[in-house]
């Protein structure tokens, strides 16, 4: 724990032997910061808190009648007090013969410690005993902070380092830390554990106290001191620091230390103060602290679309993190498909850590969504994009435009880059936003699986293929469905190389129009209906009835999307 000097371990110093605590021993645990010689009357602005104000009191001796001399230090000593000095040691016999009754009254009331001195006390040496002191415990703060910032720089090498930071400087300080963006989204929190501290948490990013910091921020531009505010956790009166972090004289963050369990002493604000610089080179590179910020959203969308989702869990993160489930959103899930993603998936890596394909997609999904003045919550979900717009009384048609515009934008930027946009249903609440994400991912699943042409699809202009996904999730069901209706079809084609499962979805494409067939395929019409009778006969059904063709279409969607999934499985 870390060592804070007090009045009680001042008067412990061999210099203050014979020295009485006249009023006040509630305050001995006040912090000592400095020691100032009371030869005149301090005004408030001059204390600047822990202020052990020490001396014979010369400023009396102006004061004629002892009733004015009285009221003058009953005054002086509270303004001391309110100002955040720590303790008045009084020497007598020079200006002042004995401390007045309303004066010891009025300190005990206010716990402010008031100490009496013998006339023969060398001034002196108490200022000298006590500045070595303060002194010494300056040094050890700095020995400390050094060694925490040492093992500061061996964390940032590891992985999640902006997260180890925050619980690194919180562990310093027994209290947490929060690390925000410039625009005062959350970034990250030191990994402290209970109620006490996600109900602090929740209150810290509460919208009105995100705001009032912000304002102050703008206010305060340019200024390299911590902000001092307070906001409220369940009726108590909490206490923060918020360093500004700066990288090239910009601000590109903050860091906040709050009170939560312990008192904000001087070597936490040294460590974090020797410690904005690392911080900053880190939040300086963008491609981390976006990286650490999809690591937390991903976590949110893991606990959301988890089964059964844990409400509870996403309910405090969605809060955390800005979210607000009570509003309308649509879920956009962009796929990229890149060699490099390929090869980061192959070796078990977070394509997001290393591929800029994607990193260069969520800026240019966040530019588009927002220049349409929607607000986004964007992840990476295993080197896709996972995006929850608010709709704002968009129309779904207008959401597609939006993605439609985003997919042109994003294959300009990347013309290597396969990419695929699906959006869920709109939704409100957290159920609805778990089913509109699932629904947005598997949309991009049928345009994949079932070789759609489109690029964008909403989820509602699937048709049949969104009743495909759940029966291909159960393989062998669909297999054996595909093996009874095209099993003969398959033999044929493996055994012969004939294309008679090509012609056969060609054909039922156009329509069952041989001529239209026959273009596509480059075959005469009559190479067509030759084709078509054989496929006929090695079928368990027709072709000639309506159900029949429909149940022969629904075997080749099932065995294209099986035939896809088991492509993407081959190294």
């Amino acid at each position: 724990m870390a060592e804070k000097l007090t009045v009680r371990h001042i008067l412990k110093l061999p210099v203050f032997i014979g020295a009485r605590v006249r009023a006040g021993s509630g305050g001995l645990e006040r912090q000592v910061q400095t020691i100032r010689v009371g030869e005149t009357v301090y005004t408030p602005e001059w204390i600047r808190g822990g202020d052990f104000i020490f001396g014979a009191l010369p400023f009396l001796s102006s004061v004629d009648s002892e009733e004015a001399r009285t009221a003058l230090l009953c005054r002086w000593t509270r303004e001391l007090n309110q100002s955040g000095a720590s303790a008045l040691g009084v020497m007598l016999g020079l200006y002042l013969d004995e401390l007045p009754r309303e004066l010891l009254e009025m300190a005990e009331q206010m716990d402010f410690p008031i100490v009496e001195f013998s006339r023969d006390t060398d001034q002196r040496e108490v200022l000298e005993s006590v500045m070595r002191e303060l002194f010494l415990a300056r040094e050890r703060e700095r020995r400390r902070a050094t060694f925490a910032f040492m093992q500061l720089c061996q964390t940032m090498v590891g992985p999640h380092r902006l997260a180890s930071v925050a619980t690194r400087l919180a562990n310093f300080a027994e209290n947490p830390v929060v690390i925000e963006n410039e625009r005062f989204e959350f970034l990250t929190a030191s990994e402290m554990t209970g109620e006490d501290v996600r109900g602090m948490l929740r209150a810290r990013r509460a919208p009105e106290v995100v705001q009032a910091l912000a304002a102050r921020a703008a206010a305060t531009d340019g200024q390299e001191s911590p902000m001092v505010t307070a906001f409220s956790d369940n009726g108590r009166s909490r206490t923060q620091l918020t360093w500004p972090v700066k990288a090239r004289e910009r601000t590109i963050g903050y860091l906040s230390l709050i009170d939560l369990r312990r008192p904000i002493l001087g070597e936490h604000q040294l460590l974090i103060e020797t410690c904005l610089g690392a911080v900053a080179l880190d939040m300086s590179q963008q491609f981390f602290v976006e990286s650490e910020l999809w690591r937390v959203r991903r976590e949110l969308f893991e606990l959301l679309l988890r089964e059964p989702p844990e409400e509870a869990a996403v309910r405090h993160m969605a809060e955390v993190l800005g979210l607000e489930p009570g509003r309308e959103h649509t879920a956009l899930f962009i796929r990229l498909k890149t060699e490099s993603a390929a090869a980061c998936a192959l070796h078990g890596a977070e394509p997001e850590r290393f591929e800029y394909a994607v990193s260069a997609a969520v800026r240019t999904v966040r530019e588009t969504v927002e220049s349409a003045q929607l607000r986004t919550f964007l992840c990476v979900w295993h080197g896709n994009v996972l995006a929850l717009a608010e709709n704002a009384g968009r129309s779904p048609e207008t959401m597609k435009k939006l993605a439609t515009r985003l997919w042109e934008r994003l294959v300009a930027a990347q013309p290597h880059v396969s990419v695929r946009v699906g959006l869920g249903r709109p939704g409100q609440g957290l159920h609805a936003l778990r089913e509109s994400c699932i629904e947005a991912q598997d949309t991009v699943d049928c345009i994949c699986r079932f070789r759609r042409s489109e690029s964008v699809l909403r989820y509602d202009e699937l048709g049949q293929s969104a009743l495909l996904l759940p029966v291909l999730r159960e393989q062998e069901t669909a297999r054996s469905y595909c093996r009874n209706i095209l099993g003969a079809l398959i033999d044929r084609d493996r055994a012969d190389g004939t294309e008679l499962l090509r012609t056969l979805q060609v054909y039922l494409e156009s329509n069952c129009n041989l001529s239209e067939a026959g273009r596509v395929l480059c075959l005469h019409p009559k190479s067509v209906r030759y084709r078509i009778d054989q496929i006929v006969q090695l079928l368990p059904v027709g072709l000639s009835s309506f159900g029949d063709r429909s149940a022969v279409g629904l075997a080749l969607s099932l065995y294209q999307g099986l035939e896809q999934e088991r492509g993407s499985q081959r190294p």
